[in-house]
């Protein structure tokens, strides 16, 4: 019998959004920030979980490439941590050159079948 762990792997990364606005329009852009948790098992990829919007305060200060501040928005990337330990998955530390970037692993969770995923959606035992 194979004893070896399969392990699923998830990296937190950065959405930047944008409204659009600028340029043309005369107005300021607003951005807002998401942590993610890109996830990545032997078959599939997906979001294993994320943080609320962040809003950036784009008064006055324009940046090309606007990124999070740590004093400021450590909190909701703490949120996430905590979400990702809840459904099983252990740090392995920050892997990044930005303060965000850690990574996550958990051994693989197996398969669920369509009527399993189904019962667990609508609480059914």
């Amino acid at each position: 019998m194979d004893n070896q762990e399969n392990w699923e792997y998830c990296e937190i990364k950065l959405l930047v959004i944008h409204d659009g606005k600028g340029n043309d329009s005369g107005a300021p852009p607003n951005f807002w920030f998401q942590f993610f948790a890109s996830a990545q098992s032997a078959n599939k990829s997906y979001v294993a979980g994320r943080s609320e919007k962040i809003p950036y305060p784009s008064h006055g200060l324009i940046a090309k490439d606007p990124k999070p501040i740590q004093s400021r928005d450590q909190n909701l990337l703490n949120m996430l941590f905590q979400e990702l330990e809840q459904d099983g998955w252990e740090s392995l530390g920050q892997k990044g050159a930005s303060w965000w970037e850690h990574q996550f692993r958990r051994p693989e969770q197996p398969k669920k079948s369509f009527m399993s995923k189904v019962k667990s959606l609508l609480s059914i035992t």
